[in-house]
């Protein structure tokens, strides 16, 4: 426990100074376009491969990425999708309604002062690599057991791929998973953290830190440097959607 406790302590301090060094220069992907939002998901069954071939031809046509993220706190969980505002018209079989982010950046967090939404400060996240023939499967949020002040958030970022000449039917993603857990208690936060990596490496070949993850999570991009060549289908997807 105390080899957990020094690497999670190492690890977040030298997270919180590289990405303070590097603001500047993440500043500007952060900066959310005013017409993407966040949509509680409020018709969470509909979501199938069909679903998702859906949003793949409008998110290809309209040349935008979306995320779904479980949010899980305690043991009440919702499904969340970051995407533009325009989908809640497009889709309104999913009963999407708009919400307020969860997480707060660096720049709109005040020191001392509480609230609702989760800051870099309480958080603790992985990349999760996933390629082709090598699905992480998500299954483990469906019985996952948590304490009411203990968070976990899971993201799968969405990029549609134009259709292969040799397959010109084909519908293909990039993915990019990532976990984040979250808790006001320091060292319930580095329990529930050695908790989920636990689960996560037992579904994926390998879990990666980084310094920037949580503003990678909060800016919804993909990570476009490990994605190159890997495309999952739609039924690969709902795999790692847990659905």
């Amino acid at each position: 426990m105390l080899f957990w406790v020094v690497i999670i302590a190492v690890t977040l301090a030298l997270s919180l100074f590289l990405a303070t060094r590097s603001m500047r220069g993440f500043q500007k992907k952060l900066l959310k376009s005013p017409d993407q939002a966040l949509f509680l998901i409020r018709n969470s069954q509909l979501i199938d491969a069909q679903l998702l071939t859906k949003l793949y031809d409008l998110s290809l046509r309209e040349d935008f990425t979306f995320s779904f993220e479980w949010l899980i706190k305690g043991q009440e969980s919702a499904l969340v999708i970051f995407a533009p505002k325009r989908l809640e018209s497009l889709l309104p079989e999913l009963g999407l309604l708009e919400l307020e982010d969860y997480l707060i950046s660096r720049e709109e967090t005040i020191p001392g002062q509480k609230s609702n939404r989760v800051t870099a400060d309480l958080a603790f996240g992985w990349q999760v690599p996933v390629s082709n023939g090598n699905v992480a499967k998500a299954d483990f949020l469906s019985h996952l057991e948590l304490k009411e002040d203990e968070q976990l958030f899971w993201q799968v970022v969405f990029k549609s791929l134009p259709a292969l000449k040799s397959q010109p039917d084909q519908t293909d993603f990039q993915l990019t998973v990532r976990a984040m857990v979250a808790s006001q208690d320091q060292n319930a936060k580095i329990r529930l953290a050695k908790r989920i990596s636990e689960l996560i490496n037992l579904t994926s070949e390998k879990v990666q830190t980084s310094p920037a993850l949580y503003d990678q999570f909060l800016s919804r991009l993909p990570h476009e440097g490990q994605l190159k060549g890997h495309r999952f289908s739609p039924v690969e997807a709902l795999q790692l959607l847990n659905i």
